[in-house]
């Protein structure tokens, strides 16, 4: 029992005044300073001696029943306290402690019963009631109890612990406000009570109001440094910050003092995740589960985690083990629609898509904006999406930033913020642009906020850049307040909802004008992006309404030319690659994900009618290799008709596209940079555009190249024209032939073209911020 009851013993009650003799008092006055000086054995030998004069004295009884209780006996002290309200069916000090010794034994409802009673003999009494009232939280009964609860800080409204378990069951029940409102209540009446800082803290977290949840706890540690819940509550609120490094600290120091803590494992690998320290987040994960097998979330968290090092099947394992464990759980559901598709394991695609529609509508904010963009969805379906998460986002409170248009700046200052800013897609394709930029007109500050990988072309753009700051160690309001010392006039977002992603920096405003650019294929549905770079063909006037920012058209393309690769001069004879000699050979390198059964349909009837024809596919996990192999006899196609390329460098992976004959695309999500590549080297890339942003960039390449006949608009119109250029090879070698003379002169592959095009319309966007107008499309 943690302190002794102090008020139990000697307490006489009517039963045991009457069986009290002139003897037997000093016994029990002297079993009572026995056990107030912590002499227990002392106590319970002359409470014993009176049950042998008075074999029925309440209070002996009672006082033996609290020792036994002390010394652990438990079996005998409820024996004796059952005893003791047969007895004294007024007794109800015995109902408490007999309820208490139920609730230590985990017989809850057992122990409710008791506190009743004792409220029933004494309908006033605070302390019957907060009893009760903990024992019913326990139980998950958070209404009931937080109403009693409320009736004992009605009696005694200076007792700051009541205040404070109130706050506790206001809280678990998640009524965020009100449970604040009763921790500052307790902290009014007591400032020392750490756990009410710290509880305080966890509630403004949840609330969104970090930094000052992050005082709360800091307050709570300052009065109890070992209180290992404050500091998992302060990491928490850290981590929420964009703080992952100092978030570690204190995890680390609560695991020192709570080292079988489930769930702190479970925090201390999330924020180990996010510094990108994968192998030893997963060893977290699985020490959570390895004291507590039942927590979905951690099931979930180490799913995702395997998913990021391509432990796609593990992934997988562990996310059908979180729905075993709670099978409407909305976030694994989502997952695994979207790593079975990596997977290529199509069994239930059609009932996966249709529940992540559904989870989006019925659980806001739930569905990651990226999934929905790779399987079936709608322009407004990507809009609701976005949205929603974007909310999320901004519930968080952040710190505001005011911007005064009359300020002239001798150049337009643009910050390039990015996670990507290593050996990434984004980063080929951004760095030419960064470098071209007319400084006489331009200052161009980048900020990296994922890992660094110090590879070449991360030096390369560090080095372009005016100035290189580094966020993957600083908070997302400290890098806010970064850019807005900065006195950034446009901030370019590279990143979106993709990997690594860290849309709170931009939730702040740090700049007066905020771009979407180049990372994500999509709407952000969020109020605090302006505009999204696009053009007209990937997303045309019409489509504004789905779009939350102003639409931006470059006339010569939405994708920069990327850095300059070379191309291997002499590619391997196709039998290095297993292809064969005569056939015609289609080529999709797209990842596996975007590879969906309706396509794969599609490409399976070309192989059917096209007998000596093969399809090559780029380097994918061996479980999807096997499921589209399977998938492939299933339509009729042996699996010898699907070859599969090895991972290569960059040169030898360009060269080998001279051995095909088409570059087949997928829909809905297109190919971006394999479509590129696979113009850049030469092969002709066969697409269909669908309605949405990311269905359209592969078309959008085609345009700027001059190669607009190779853009269908149906699946049925691109099998038609796919066949006919397998069998026409005339037709066919004059596309390439077309091919190879626009690589010298297209807009695709023209590297100052976009940087000329961005800076035109960041001036315009400039003008229009100054002049005071609203954003609009131009």
């Amino acid at each position: 029992m943690g302190t002794r009851p102090r008020s139990v013993v000697g307490a006489p009650s009517r039963a045991g005044r009457e069986a009290t003799s002139r003897n037997i008092a000093p016994v029990l006055s002297a079993a009572v300073d026995h056990y107030r000086a912590g002499r227990l054995p002392e106590a319970a030998a002359l409470y014993r001696s009176v049950l042998g004069e008075a074999p029925d004295n309440v209070e002996s009884m009672q006082g033996l029943a609290v020792i036994f209780h002390e010394q652990g006996r438990k079996e005998e002290a409820l024996a004796l306290f059952r005893r003791v309200i047969e007895l004294d069916p007024s007794s109800r000090v015995a109902d408490r402690e007999l309820g208490r010794l139920l609730e230590q034994q985990g017989d809850l409802a057992g122990a409710a019963i008791c506190y009743r009673r004792a409220i029933q003999l004494r309908p006033r009494d605070a302390a019957s009631l907060g009893d009760l009232a903990r024992a019913l939280a326990r139980q998950g009964k958070f209404q009931s109890a937080i109403s009693h609860y409320r009736r004992a800080v009605a009696l005694a409204p200076d007792e700051a612990p009541t205040h404070t378990a109130l706050g506790n069951a206001l809280l678990r029940h998640g009524d965020l406000s009100q449970s604040v409102a009763s921790y500052r209540r307790a902290l009014e009446i007591r400032k020392d009570l750490a756990e009410a800082h710290c509880n305080l803290g966890e509630a403004l977290r949840r609330l969104g109001r970090l930094g000052e949840a992050v005082a709360a706890c800091e307050q709570a540690l300052a009065l109890k440094p070992d209180l290992a819940e404050a500091h998992n509550n302060l990491g928490n609120a850290l981590r929420e910050q964009g703080k992952p490094v100092e978030a570690t600290f204190h995890f680390e120091q609560a695991l020192v003092r709570r080292p079988d803590w489930a769930e702190l494992h479970n925090n201390l690998a999330i924020a180990l995740q996010e510094l990108g320290r994968i192998t030893e987040a997963i060893g977290q994960y699985e020490r959570a589960l390895s004291l507590q097998p039942g927590l979905a979330e951690v099931h979930l968290n180490l799913a995702n985690a395997y998913a990021l090092c391509g432990r796609t099947s593990d992934a997988v394992a562990g996310l059908e083990r979180a729905l075993a464990l709670k099978p409407d759980y909305p976030e694994a559901l989502v997952q695994l629609a979207h790593l079975k598709s990596e997977l290529c394991d199509w069994q239930d695609y059609e009932a996966d898509s249709a529940r992540v529609l559904k989870i989006m509508r019925r659980h806001p904010g739930v569905v990651p904006p990226f999934n929905l963009l790779t399987q079936p969805s709608t322009l407004a379906e990507q809009l609701f999406c976005a949205r929603r998460w974007s909310e999320r986002i901004a519930r968080k409170r952040f710190p505001t930033f005011a911007h005064d248009r009359s300020v002239a700046a001798p150049k337009i200052r643009l910050g390039y913020l990015s996670a990507d800013f290593r050996d990434h897609p984004v980063a080929y394709a951004i760095t030419e642009t960064i470098e071209r930029h007319d400084r006489a007109r331009f200052e161009v500050l980048g900020y990296s906020s994922g890992p660094d990988d110090d590879s070449q072309i991360h030096r390369r753009l560090e080095a372009a850049f005016d100035r290189f700051t580094y966020f993957s160690n600083v908070g997302n309001d400290e890098a806010a307040r970064k850019i807005r010392a900065d006195a950034i006039n446009i901030l370019i977002d590279l990143t979106g909802y993709t990997r690594h992603a860290r849309a709170q920096i931009l939730a702040s405003r740090p700049a007066p004008i905020q771009v979407s650019f180049l990372g994500f294929l999509g709407t952000m549905g969020a109020d605090f992006i302006d505009y999204i770079v696009a053009d007209d063909f990937i997303a045309p006037a019409q489509h504004q309404p789905f779009y939350s920012e102003r639409l931006v058209h470059l006339p010569g393309g939405w994708w920069p030319a990327e850095i300059h690769w070379e191309i291997a001069e002499e590619a391997p004879a196709r039998a290095a690659y297993a292809l064969p000699e005569d056939a015609f050979v289609f080529c999709c390198f797209n990842a596996s994900y975007k590879i969906g059964p309706a396509i794969f349909d599609l490409w399976m009837r070309l192989l059917s009618e096209l007998p000596n024809s093969v399809l090559w596919l780029g380097s994918t996990d061996g479980i999807a290799r096997d499921n589209l192999r399977r998938a492939a006899l299933n339509r009729g196609v042996g699996v010898g008709r699907l070859v599969f390329a090895p991972a290569e460098p960059m040169d030898h992976y360009l060269a080998r596209h001279r051995l095909a004959d088409l570059f087949l695309d997928t829909l809905p999500y297109n190919a971006v940079g394999t479509a590129y590549h696979a113009l850049l080297a030469g092969l002709p890339v066969l697409t269909c555009a669908g309605e949405t942003f990311a269905g359209r960039t592969a078309g959008s390449m085609l345009r700027a190249i001059g190669l607009s006949e190779l853009i269908t608009t149906s699946p049925e119109e691109y099998e038609r024209l796919a066949v006919r250029l397998a069998k026409q090879p005339d037709l066919l070698s004059a596309i390439r032939q077309k091919l190879a003379q626009a690589r010298s002169s297209a807009q695709l592959f023209d590297p100052g073209r976009a940087g000329r095009e961005l800076e035109a319309a960041f001036k315009r966007m400039w003008e229009i911020w100054c002049a005071g107008e609203s954003p609009r499309l131009f």
